[in-house]
């Protein structure tokens, strides 16, 4: 999760190691495809990679008014081919008609605008992420 106090359960212990890697192995041994780590926590991130391998999906939300690094979180999170993560930026896209200085009235085309934006940053992070 891409909470603050997401921490408080996400790092306890839970035989021997912390909570996140049990049930990111647990899911990932039980077959599931995606997996979803904040965008908050790049160690996080490259500790799941880590464990799912190149193939499975991750979403990383947290992008925006939550602090997400997304050079981080590229790094860390994505496959071998800069690949397999899907970084979220929900916040600052539904309220972009605020942060813009934009009426409510054009909600849609600043939450257009404000998704755009975020698309070629992280294209343009994706580009030169290391591989």
């Amino acid at each position: 999760m891409s909470n603050p106090g997401a921490r408080d359960y996400q790092l306890q212990a839970v035989g021997g190691e912390p909570l996140y890697l049990r049930l990111a192995r647990d899911a990932f041994e039980h077959g599931s495809n995606g997996f979803v780590v904040g965008c908050t926590a790049p160690s996080e991130l490259g500790d799941v990679r880590a464990i799912i391998g190149e193939e499975r999906l991750i979403l990383a939300p947290g992008l925006g008014p939550q602090g997400g690094d997304p050079a981080a979180a590229f790094a860390m999170g994505a496959n071998s081919s800069g690949e397999a993560l899907i970084v979220s930026s929900s916040r600052s896209i539904n309220y972009a008609y605020s942060s813009l200085g934009w009426g409510g009235e054009r909600f849609a085309e600043a939450a257009a605008e404000q998704a755009r934006r975020k698309r070629d940053e992280l294209n343009e992070i994706r580009k030169g992420a290391p591989r």
